[in-house]
């Protein structure tokens, strides 16, 4: 290889914005604060359903997903989900992700991806795939007394008819890694 080739691709990889080695170790940083939130939602939700049920579940959502979703941050990390149909609309996608969200709503596939937002500053997201048991709350048959309750909580409901298989929304990460 020419000595002024290698010199350039020296310079390229210099000048990147964020060094390969940087980048995989913030992407593994943000895998694992979705995966913990994914967990713990998961964890509370299944024991819930078991518990009492659909409208059990939905007291999960309602009254401790926010807390969980803020408790899976750690410094410099912040986590959130959301969607092109939101239940709850705090959950509103951050600007960043806004053009991901819109081509899932439109049936685009989508696959986990990272993004520098700026020098140090990281988004991350994955999408979160309509399992058997979210149809539960999510799908296209709920049973009466889990509409009227979700009616009560989330009037301006748009987070059902979903069906297993489909992006029903996004887990997403902000990392700060200066």
């Amino acid at each position: 290889m020419p000595r002024t080739l290698v010199s350039f691709i020296v310079v390229l990889a210099a000048c990147s914005r964020a060094p390969l080695a940087a980048r995989e170790q913030v992407e593994n940083q943000a895998r694992a604060a979705a995966n913990r939130l994914k967990s713990a939602l998961m964890t509370e939700l299944t024991e819930a359903l078991q518990r009492g049920g659909p409208v059990a579940a939905l007291e999960v959502c309602s009254g401790r997903a926010q807390t969980i979703t803020r408790a899976t941050a750690t410094p410099g990390v912040r986590v959130g989900r959301t969607s092109h149909r939101l239940r709850n609309p705090s959950n509103r996608a951050p600007e960043w992700l806004q053009a991901t969200v819109d081509a899932a709503a439109r049936g685009g596939s989508v696959e986990p991806g990272l993004r520098e937002l700026a020098p140090g500053r990281f988004g991350y997201f994955e999408p979160l795939v309509t399992q058997p048991m979210c149809a539960t709350c999510h799908g296209t048959d709920l049973p009466d007394e889990l509409r009227t309750a979700i009616a009560a909580r989330y009037p301006q409901d748009e987070a059902v008819g979903f069906k297993p298989g489909d992006v029903r929304g996004f887990v997403w990460v902000e990392v700060d890694s200066q």
